[in-house]
Formats: structure tokens, C-alpha cells, sequence
């Protein structure tokens, strides 16, 4: 019935005889078409767009040729995950291919994009291509992502696209951050942030939108409803199912998700709206035919039924097809061959993106921290990998942390880590936290875990701790499969004779110092990073931890600075330097 009705409308506004093309000839033309959408928009304290769409018919074969890639990439990643050469967590899109198609025929790139975890084909949208995608499903070095993102974290950055996210509503904060950025740089382009309807009801997503509207950001949210979060059905979780009123205060308008010329009008008009006066909520009303994801068949929470009918009514690609035979832009047969073409071009994208390898095992500790600022990273099987600091490098690769031999009580602690703990012990409160300490808890709260490799009388010791860790609890290097950086401080030998010279003086010299400082992070880490003695002079360690720019390694940050205790110190070396040298620069 609603296909019918389609091709009763499509012929309304016609473009001149002379501009279209024969049906024995696919048309390339750019002569302008107009057609009507197939629904109205339903808008909220907004004037809806026009229901004319301008087209052309060369772009109308191109919305047919890209949504038909689309699905049958899904298609093809489907059968790749059930033959195991995909594995984890895949979403695809099938069914939903007008919103990508559509919104990029309204924007440019130079507008950004950023989406949740079914991103492949907003990926192709935005220029990617097969071989990176299935490269990246497959997690292989030529992937989009390095083969390190799999199928939920895609990214495009020459494109602005800034990726998809696995957890649920969390890119809506981060799109209104590019939208700031967008607006700060006085540049004429929107971002959008796209989400489902199960993500609709988070916190985040409304305050996000909120200081977005106070700031007038151009960001425009659009909600894809495809009726189902996971195998909640709308309304069972959500009061109000009306996804585009959400904002309230925010304009909205509802889009057929299926209808590619009406996702295009409608996010040209939102790009326009949010440049000129700030945020615009769009929900798509689409559908996926998969489940949720390929864990989830998709048939337990709605009937087949109610599937094949979508297919038979609504679906993107048979709308487009139906398009472009009314107008005679192409024959039955063209298109049949387009789609035996776009089939032989995913079969060879798959063949080559198998023939790339799977990335290195050095890859696994590469883009997690930023790099030169001198970190070791850990695995789950809690082996050390030696990083080279700005100072140094480690000289201790059977540290007792890397064994397993992690020790807290003070007594386990090495003479002058000891006194140093015990001078910090004798502080009544703690100002991070408003506790008193004692010599345990200051091991734990901050210093998170200390362990003593041996000492030897010709050899200094060696003090990690994992400066991440501030809870209190027993968290190490693999806690929730995370990689964590751990920093050494390399303590100089005290002289045999004098064993505890120094040592006093260096407690309440420092101390005050430490305690001065903005956050427990800061007092923590200034000691944290691995380096060997008789390098620095006091002074510059002083002004290190104070943060100023004569500390050693530049002091660009209490937390940061590589702090290093010659074995010259002595007594009667005035902390000075933190009073008297400067902070750094900002271009520092």
C-alpha cells in the first residue's frame, strides 16, 4: 500500500522530457529533478523543511549503487562472523543504509560525524573503502583502525569522522565537543552525533544537549529509531517514544529513515538551523533487519512477520530502485548487472583485506599514551616491558612488581623510603582526602603499591609504584584488562659511613613542598619517573616538584616532572629554586 502510494506521488513534479534519459542507457545526467518525500515531517518548535527534494538523476543511481554496497557488505560481514573470521562484537546496519547515504549527500566533509558501534557504513559514506573495512572486521593491519579497533571502533580522521563508540550514548558528549571546537575556530560546519533509541534515555546525552543549546553549538543530534534497544521494543522503555521533543527547549523534527531524499533534506536543513542558532534533534524513523548484534537473532522480541513486511514496504534500496525505473533512469536489467558488479567488487575487497597480517604484538602498547613522556607499559601476564624515560632507562628488569612480589607494610620498605613514608606519616590529615594517615595507608593511598627490588650494598634500590592507583584497593597492572603505566624512581646509594646523613634533611625539606602542591596526584607521581643517580642536582628536583621551569625535565607538570636526588645531596642546600625560578610557559 505505502509503495504504492510512493509511485503515485513520484511522478507529481517532473523534470522536462528532454532530460531524461532513454531506458537503454543508465543516466549520468545533472540535469535538477524534484520528487516529493514519501511522509511529512512532524516537527517541533520548528518550521519544517519543504517536502520538495532537488535531485539528480546521476545522484539518484549513486544513492542505489552505495546503499546496495552497504548491504551487501553486512551481508558478506555475517557471513565472515559465522565462518569466525570476525570475532567479538559486530552490529550491522542492514536496513538502516538511507541515514548514512542521505546525510552525507547534505553535508560536506568538513562537517564530522560520530556515531555508536554499528559504524561500517557511515564509515563508507564518509570515503572509507571495502578492503579497510573488512581488514578492520577481520583485524588486520590494513584495517581503518590498524586492525586494532574491530567492528565497533572505525575511524576516519582526514574525513572527520571521529568513529564509532562501544559504550552507549558516550560519542553524544564527544560530538558537541567537536561542535565547540567547530564554533571556536569560527568555521561554517555542524557535527553529527548520532545514537539509537535504546541511548535516548541517557543522563549524558541531556546534558551534553544542554550546554549545548546555552552556548548555541552546531551540533545536530539524530537519534536512529529502529524500535528496538537491543530486544527492548521503545515503548517499553521509554515514556515518551517522541525521540525529536527530547530537547524541549531544543527544535526537533521526525524523518523517514527510509526514505534516502528525505534524510537528505532534512539534515541540510538541520546543518543550516545549527550553524545559524545552535543544536536540532533529528530522529530517523528506520529499521534493522539483523538482531542487535550477531549474538542476537533478532526474532525473539518481534515476528518475522512484522520483518518481511518492512522489507516488502519500506525498504531504502526498493524504494530507490522503484525510483529509478518510474523515471526511466535505468533498465531492470542495468541495475541487476550494478548489483552482480557491486557483489564481484566485495568479494575481491574480502580476498585482498584476508591477505593482509594481523598487526604485531608491539602494537598492543602503541597508541595508549602519548608519546616521549617516558612510561612502561604492562600486560595481563604482568611482564615488564622497559620503556626509555626523558632520564634514563630501567636498570632493573626483575623488579619485585614484575614477579609478583609486591610488599606494603613500612617495615618491608628500604631505610631512607622508610623515613621518608614516616615523615609524611607524622602530617595530621591528608588534604586529598581529609583522613588521617598512617604509615600503611600512605603506602596504599599513595603510592598504590610499592615493591623492593634487592638491594645490594653496590647497587642502589629500586621503588616502583603504580601512580594510577589511588583507591586504596588491590589493583594491579592487569585490573580490568587494562594496561597501566608504572614509573621507577631510582634512589641514590647512601655513603656507608654516614648511612642516615642527609636522609632528615631531605624529609623536611621536601615535605612541606610535596604537601604544597594542588592534588594527591601530583605529590605521588613527581617522584614517578624511572631515572639513574648523579644526574640532576638538588635544586632542579626542588623545582621539579614544585612545577617551576628550571625543574628538571622542564617540570611541564608536578605529575610529570622526572625527579632525580643526586648522590651528592647533602644538608644546607636551600630549597630556593621553588621559590625563586618561574613557572613554565605556555608554549612549554
Amino acid at each position: 500500500m505505502a509503495a504504492a502510494a510512493l509511485l503515485r506521488r513520484v511522478p507529481v513534479v517532473r523534470a522536462p522530457a528532454s532530460t531524461l534519459i532513454a531506458a537503454r542507457a543508465i543516466s549520468n545526467s545533472t540535469a535538477p529533478l524534484t520528487i516529493e518525500t514519501s511522509v511529512p515531517f512532524t516537527s517541533h518548535i520548528v518550521d519544517p523543511p519543504s517536502r520538495d527534494v532537488t535531485t539528480t538523476p546521476a545522484e539518484i543511481l549513486t544513492f542505489f549503487h552505495d546503499m546496495s554496497v552497504m548491504r551487501r557488505m553486512e551481508i558478506a560481514a555475517d557471513s565472515l562472523y559465522k565462518a569466525k573470521l570476525i570475532r567479538g562484537f559486530c552490529h550491522l546496519y542492514d536496513g538502516q543504509e538511507a541515514v548514512a547515504v542521505g546525510m552525507e549527500a547534505a553535508i560536506t566533509r568538513s562537517d564530522s560525524i560520530i556515531t555508536a558501534y554499528r559504524d561500517h557504513c557511515i564509515y563508507l559514506a564518509r570515503g572509507g573503502d571495502l578492503v579497510s573495512t573488512f581488514a578492520e572486521l577481520m583485524g588486520r593491519q590494513a584495517g581503518c583502525s590498524r586492525g586494532k579497533g574491530g567492528s565497533m571502533h572505525f575511524y576516519k580522521k582526514d574525513a572527520n569522522f571521529y568513529g564509532g563508540h562501544g559504550i552507549v550514548g558516550a560519542q553524544v558528549p564527544l560530538g558537541c565537543g567537536l561542535a565547540f571546537a567547530q564554533k571556536y575556530r569560527k568555521e561554517e560546519s555542524a557535527t553529527f552525533a548520532l545514537y539509537g533509541d535504546g541511548a535516548a534515555n541517557q543522563g549524558q546525552l541531556f546534558e551534553a544537549l544542554n550546554i549545548s543549546a546555552l552556548w548555541k553549538l552546531p551540533a545536530i543530534l539524530v537519534c536512529e529509531n529502529n524500535h528496538y534497544g537491543m530486544g527492548t521494543a521503545e515503548w517499553r522503555a521509554a515514556k515518551s517514544p517522541a525521540y525529536y521533543k527530547r530537547g524541549d527547549y531544543v527544535p526537533g523534527l521526525k524523518v523517514d529513515g527510509m526514505d534516502v531524499l528525505a534524510v537528505k533534506q532534512a539534515c541540510k536543513f538541520a546543518k543550516e538551523h545549527a550553524i545559524a542558532n545552535g543544536p536540532i534533534v533529528l530522529e530517523m524513523d528506520t529499521y534493522r533487519y539483523h538482531g542487535h548484534s550477531m549474538s542476537d537473532p533478532g526474532s525473539t522480541y518481534r515476528t518475522r512477520d512484522e520483518i518481511s513486511g518492512v522489507r516488502q514496504e519500506r525498504d531504502p534500496i526498493e524504494r530507490v530502485r522503484k525510483l529509478i525505473l518510474a523515471h526511466d533512469l535505468a533498465t531492470p536489467a542495468e541495475l541487476k548487472d550494478m548489483e552482480k558488479e557491486i557483489r564481484k567488487e566485495v568479494d575481491d575487497a574480502i580476498a585482498k583485506a584476508k591477505e593482509s597480517p594481523m598487526p604485531d604484538t608491539s602494537e598492543l602498547f602503541t597508541n595508549v599514551y602519548v608519546k616521549g613522556f617516558g612510561v612502561e607499559s604492562f600486560g595481563a601476564d604482568r611482564k615488564e616491558l622497559t620503556a626509555e624515560c626523558r632520564s634514563g632507562r630501567s636498570t632493573d628488569g626483575r623488579s619485585a612488581f614484575a614477579r609478583g612480589l609486591v610488599v606494603s607494610p613500612a617495615e618491608s620498605l628500604t631505610p631512607p623510603l622508610r623515613r621518608l613514608v614516616q615523615a609524611y606519616s607524622r602530617v595530621p590529615e591528608w588534604p586529598f582526602n581529609r583522613r588521617p594517615i598512617g604509615v600503611r595507608p600512605w603506602t596504599r593511598r599513595l603510592a598504590g603499591r610499592v615493591a623492593d627490588a634487592p638491594v645490594t650494598p653496590s647497587r642502589p634500590s629500586s621503588v616502583s609504584c603504580l601512580s594510577k592507583n589511588f583507591s586504596g584497593g588491590d589493583a594491579h597492572p592487569s585490573s580490568s584488562g587494562n594496561i597501566m603505566a608504572r614509573r621507577t624512581f631510582q634512589w641514590p646509594a647512601m655513603p656507608a659511613d654516614t648511612p642516615n646523613q642527609g636522609w632528615p634533611w631531605l624529609d623536611s625539606a621536601l615535605t612541606p613542598h610535596l604537601l604544597g602542591t594542588t592534588s594527591a596526584c601530583a605529590r605521588a607521581s613527581a617522584w614517578g619517573c624511572m631515572v639513574a643517580p648523579g644526574r640532576v642536582d638538588v635544586d632542579s628536583v626542588l623545582a621539579g616538584v614544585c612545577g617551576r621551569a628550571s625543574g628538571h625535565a622542564g617540570a611541564c607538570g608536578r605529575a610529570s616532572a622526572c625527579s632525580v636526588l643526586a648522590d651528592s645531596a647533602r644538608p644546607g642546600s636551600a630549597p630556593s629554586a621553588c621559590a625563586s625560578a618561574p613557572v613554565p610557559s605556555t608554549s612549554a
